[in-house]
């Protein structure tokens, strides 16, 4: 270990970095509110039967809500929407009282990592914003480049946020590894975790467990 300790900073993306949710304001790039609202009536009726037949966990029905309105949109297209919804709506979103620990993890050298359920659609801009690097859930494309529709890695949130790291970073190589996060879907990354902060629904940041300063 360097006299310098590296820590590992997680931090979570919707109602923690972001004021919000990212996955609203992305749609509404990509199709519109009309779009949006005449794709309802068949987005509703896929939600109950999923329901119906029990698949009614939240990834698929995230996956549904995509499925129906972006599917067979190219790579590119989807993505140059990420980039606009992060320069035009995300950006001023963003927690200032999250961004300032992380500004200074980063000039201290640390690792960030954002790790979301949202889309590689609009993560990795805002990642590149940040500095920082991130997991999310990725879609999956077809051999000619287009959304078919579906998620190529489960969705990212509970148990898959804790699997994800796991598999990316050897905790053992940090001083500390810190978390933030504003929901029972970061719970398994905040085990994880010596030090925990909790984003509540004002924006504030307390904390949820301390660790020893090294």
């Amino acid at each position: 270990m360097s006299d310098k300790p590296i820590r590992l900073l997680l931090v979570d993306l919707d109602g923690t970095l972001l004021s919000g949710n990212s996955l609203l304001h992305y749609l509404v790039v990509a199709v519109g509110w009309w779009k949006l609202l005449m794709g309802f009536p068949m987005l509703l009726l896929r939600w109950m039967g999923m329901t119906f037949q029990g698949n009614w966990q939240s990834g698929k029905l995230k996956e549904a809500l995509f499925y129906n309105y972006l599917r067979g949109q190219s790579r590119e297209t989807l993505e140059r929407w990420g980039e606009r919804c992060v320069k035009q709506l995300l950006l001023p979103m963003v927690n200032a009282d999250v961004k300032m620990p992380v500004d200074e993890a980063l000039a201290h050298g640390d690792t960030v990592v954002m790790v979301t359920a949202s889309l590689d659609f609009w993560v990795p801009f805002l990642a590149n914003f940040l500095d920082c690097q991130y997991l999310c859930t990725q879609a999956e494309y077809d051999a000619d480049g287009r959304f078919t529709g579906y998620f190529a890695t489960p969705n990212c949130k509970y148990e898959e946020k804790r699997r994800r790291i796991l598999e990316k970073f050897d905790l053992k190589m940090y001083s500390r590894v810190v978390a933030y996060g504003n929901s029972d879907g970061d719970d398994a990354m905040f085990e994880l975790a010596d030090e925990v902060w909790w984003v509540k629904p004002d924006g504030q940041v307390v904390c949820r467990k301390k660790a020893d300063t090294p």
